[in-house]
C-alpha cells in the first residue's frame, strides 16, 4: 500500500475510533438508571475529561517542535488542562467546595510563565495555527463545546419541548452527547496539529497556506 494511502487509512481509522468510542459511551450511559444516567459520575463525563487531557498532551508534545508555534501550543495545552480540571470539579468538591479553582489557577499561572519564557510571539503563532488545515476542525469543536452545547442545553427550551413529561436525564443525555462531540473534534484537531507541526519541523518548512 502506498505510504500516503496507508497514512490516510490509518488516520481515518484513528479518528473513526475516537467517534465510535464516544458513541459507545453514550449508549452505555443510556442503559443506566434514569436517576444517575449522564450525571457527573457517568462514563460520558469521564470521557470528556480524558479527551480534554489527551488534547492537552498533544498540544504540549507539539510545543518543543517549532519555535513559531511554541507559545500557542503551551497556551492551548494549559487551557485544555484547566478544562480537564474544571470537568473534575464534582470530585474535588467532595474534598472541599471550590477546590478545583486552585489547581486550575496554578496550571494557568504555569502555562503563562512557560509562554513568557518561550519567547514566542502569540500573534505569529496564532496566525500560523489558523493556516493549518486542523484549525477548522479545532474551531468547530471549540464552538460546539463552549457555545452551541450551552445554548442547546438550556433547561427552558427542553421544558417547553417536553412539557409535563420533562425528564432531566433526557436533556442531560443530549447536552452531554453534544459536548462529547465537541471534545472529539478538539482531540482530532490536536492530533492533526501535532502531526502537522512535526512534519513541518522535520522538513524545516513553513506552515501550509490555505
Amino acid at each position: 500500500m502506498p505510504h500516503n494511502l496507508k497514512s490516510i487509512v490509518m488516520q481515518f481509522a484513528g479518528y473513526l475510533a475516537i467517534m465510535l468510542i464516544a458513541a459507545a459511551t453514550i449508549h452505555f450511559d443510556s442503559k443506566q438508571p434514569v436517576e444517575t444516567a449522564f450525571g457527573e459520575d457517568s462514563l460520558t463525563e469521564y470521557l470528556h475529561q480524558f479527551y480534554a487531557f489527551l488534547a492537552a498532551c498533544f498540544f504540549a508534545l507539539a510545543a518543543p517542535l517549532r519555535q513559531q508555534t511554541r507559545g500557542v501550543s503551551i497556551l492551548l495545552a494549559g487551557f485544555f488542562l484547566v478544562i480537564c480540571i474544571r470537568e473534575y470539579d464534582w470530585f474535588l468538591d467532595t474534598i472541599y467546595h471550590g477546590l478545583w479553582l486552585y489547581p486550575a489557577l496554578l496550571t494557568t499561572a504555569i502555562a503563562i510563565f512557560m509562554f513568557w519564557r518561550s519567547g514566542s510571539s502569540f500573534k505569529c503563532g496564532l496566525m500560523e495555527f489558523t493556516r493549518l488545515p486542523c484549525y477548522g476542525t479545532f474551531l468547530s469543536g471549540f464552538l460546539i463545546l463552549l457555545v452551541f452545547s450551552r445554548l442547546y442545553g438550556t433547561g427552558s427550551v427542553w421544558r417547553q419541548l417536553m412539557g409535563e413529561n420533562y425528564i432531566h436525564a433526557v436533556k442531560n443525555a443530549s447536552q452531554e452527547g453534544i459536548e462529547l462531540l465537541g471534545y472529539s473534534l478538539i482531540l482530532i484537531s490536536a492530533i492533526q496539529f501535532y502531526m502537522a507541526i512535526r512534519r513541518i519541523s522535520a522538513g524545516n518548512g513553513n506552515a501550509p497556506q490555505q
